[in-house]
């Protein structure tokens, strides 16, 4: 856009934000019409909602936001990445889930893009919630096209006190509009001391000496 069109864009524009702030609306349809109002004709109702989601539905800075992305030469790229999300699914291998207290165990998931676009480069398998068991917060996922699959692995080390533990990581891209996508991975484990694992294989030590009898001869 050029300087003289920009400010006479803007400027427009304020008097619109100005208008509908008075209007004190918090509907989030309402929300996006008036968005939609604002930005360039025919912007995609998706997109819409993504900068008004990405910015506490606040209409101000998610015009702030559109526009700024706006003023790079590469708009219809980025906003095309921003209407198509990224999704996946994904199937877990996991042997077991129980372990020792202090075991070093393997999770292994393989990854399917399901969504329409490919995944861009950038995108991590993020540490959400729960228990980090000793995992990374982050680790890098490869670009893959649509249907294709990839494997994933993390190591984990349980805790030092037995007892059940929980954590998810969810697939994210990167950037100045990450978002995440796709279904939580989730590692649920139960940790048992490993006497008592002993002692379940083994059974249990009674202490009980059983002496050989004597035999005398007369």
């Amino acid at each position: 856009l050029g300087r003289t069109r920009l400010t006479a864009l803007m400027s427009n524009i304020d008097e619109l934000l100005d208008m509908f702030s008075k209007m004190g609306t918090t509907d989030h349809e309402t929300l996006v019409q008036q968005f939609q109002m604002i930005a360039p004709q025919n912007t995609d109702h998706t997109v819409c909602t993504f900068f008004l989601e990405a910015n506490n539905w606040n209409l101000s800075e998610a015009i702030s936001s559109f526009y700024e992305i706006n003023s790079n030469g590469d708009f219809n790229q980025q906003i095309g990445a921003l209407s198509n999300k990224c999704d996946m699914s994904f199937t877990v291998y996991q042997a077991q889930d129980s372990y020792y207290i202090n075991e070093t165990f393997q999770m292994k998931w393989n990854l399917q893009n399901t969504g329409p676009v490919p995944w861009p480069v950038g995108c991590t398998l993020n540490f959400v919630s729960g228990d980090l068991l000793g995992g990374p917060k982050s680790m890098p996922a490869p670009s893959i096209s649509p249907g294709e699959n990839v494997d994933l692995e993390l190591v984990f080390t349980c805790p030092p006190l037995p007892g059940q533990y929980a954590g998810s990581w969810k697939m994210s891209t990167s950037g100045d509009f990450a978002y995440m996508f796709g279904e939580d991975l989730w590692v649920i484990i139960n940790v048992s001391p490993r006497d008592s694992i002993e002692m379940e294989e083994t059974g249990p030590n009674l202490g009980v000496d059983i002496m050989q009898e004597d035999t005398f001869q007369f």
